[in-house]
């Protein structure tokens, strides 16, 4: 079990390092930024202690927040994140007698369910990003655009990540 929490949080940090080193330095295009660590909240299983995710939510936003320069952007979101995901997975995942230890993953929703479900997720923490670090609605269109954008192309980093790194449960 303690092997467990050893991957868990060695993956967290290596997503985390990723994210801050690669991804916050990458320029694609001002209207395209991937945001790869939301991935932390997102495959967190339905069994998670609601008061310790939005911790970790929180606590994870900040982290990015001190490297990237936005100023409380990421911890916002990232506690919206944290707020929103048991419940987008309770009305998502399987609800059979079993379902609490399930881990969301292509494997245990499915891969339609899965897209559903990191998307819906990663436009919402978008969204707050996005709206919270420039503060105001006056480029409303181009801030949507980036939204769009950035999700999809963090959506496709994410489903690259499920694919390398989960393994299918026998």
């Amino acid at each position: 079990m303690e092997n467990n929490w050893f991957k868990h949080i060695g993956f967290a940090g290596l997503i985390i390092i990723f994210q801050i080193l690669v991804f916050n330095n990458i320029d694609i295009s001002a209207s395209m930024i991937p945001f790869i660590y939301p991935v932390i909240i997102i495959s967190a299983s339905r069994l998670s202690n609601r008061s310790l995710l939005l911790m970790v939510g929180f606590f994870l936003g900040l982290f990015i927040d001190m490297f990237s320069n936005t100023g409380g952007a990421h911890a916002m979101a990232t506690t919206f994140l944290a707020f929103c995901q048991p419940y987008l997975l309770s009305s998502m995942g399987p609800s059979d007698s079993n379902s609490d230890k399930i881990k969301p993953s292509i494997y245990s929703l499915g891969l339609s369910n899965y897209l559903v479900f990191s998307l819906i997720l990663l436009f919402l923490h978008h969204i707050v990003v996005f709206f919270v670090e420039i503060f105001s609605f006056s480029n409303f269109g181009l801030t949507l655009l980036r939204i769009a954008l950035s999700s999809l192309g963090s959506l496709i980093l994410i489903l690259l990540l499920q694919f390398i790194f989960v393994r299918k449960e026998k």
